[in-house]
């Protein structure tokens, strides 16, 4: 009986040994999957952080590029060259060339247009004067009267070349006969007459005033001032 027991308690702790190894065999090998599962994230962790430092080094190879051409942009030569292109813009004879030939050629509307565009673009320029006339004889030979007698005002009143006011102020009395204003009419064309004798329209503008007084227009007070 003392030797089953014994045997018996060997079997037992055998067992129970055989148990334990098997529990830590099984740890082990848990271990070893996580320590796996962790070696492959770090690698791919380390891929992505070594990827990333590319895209750095690419970004900045890129940016320092980027600079380069904007260095190259300021350079000398592109300077000239951005010269050249401004240089090769209308100026504003050639612009004002063209907008008399539109007139000259009957194309009234654009030329309204043009005239218009180049008071807008050059206020202060020496020729505002010019334009301002050269809009109203735009519209006046649109027959839109109304604007014209607008701009021939402000031509007249616009610092400039002397002929301009000779022959805004002849025009004001053929615009506004054509508005009916009579007695307005007849005083611009004494006025042109009596301030701009020796000049081209002086027949035209005494032909008008001739003419206003035989058709009894105005009153013969005009007459006696004139």
């Amino acid at each position: 009986m003392p030797f089953i027991k014994k045997h018996g308690i060997l079997i037992i702790l055998g067992v129970i040994i055989i148990i334990l190894v098997g529990l830590v065999t099984k740890f082990n090998n848990k271990n070893i999957q996580l320590l796996t599962e962790l070696t492959v994230k770090n690698s791919i962790i380390e891929k992505i952080i070594s990827e990333k430092d590319s895209l750095k080094a690419v970004i900045a190879t890129l940016f320092q590029k980027n600079n380069v051409k904007d260095t190259l942009k300021i350079t000398p030569q592109n300077v000239v060259k951005k010269e050249n292109k401004i240089k090769k813009d209308p100026s504003f004879e050639e612009q004002y060339e063209n907008s008399l030939k539109l007139f000259n050629i009957g194309s009234f509307t654009k030329a309204t247009k043009e005239f218009t565009r180049l008071i807008q673009a050059y206020p202060d320029s020496k020729l505002l004067k010019n334009l301002y006339y050269w809009l109203g004889l735009s519209y006046y030979s649109l027959e839109n009267f109304d604007l014209a007698h607008k701009n021939f005002l402000i031509s007249l009143k616009t610092k400039g070349y002397r002929n301009k006011s000779a022959d805004a102020t002849f025009m004001l009395g053929k615009t506004l006969y054509q508005m009916n204003k009579f007695a307005d009419s007849f005083e611009y064309f004494a006025k042109y007459n009596k301030k701009f004798n020796n000049n081209r329209y002086n027949k035209s503008a005494k032909f008008y005033m001739e003419m206003l007084l035989k058709d009894k227009k105005i009153g013969k007070n005009k007459k006696k001032n004139s």
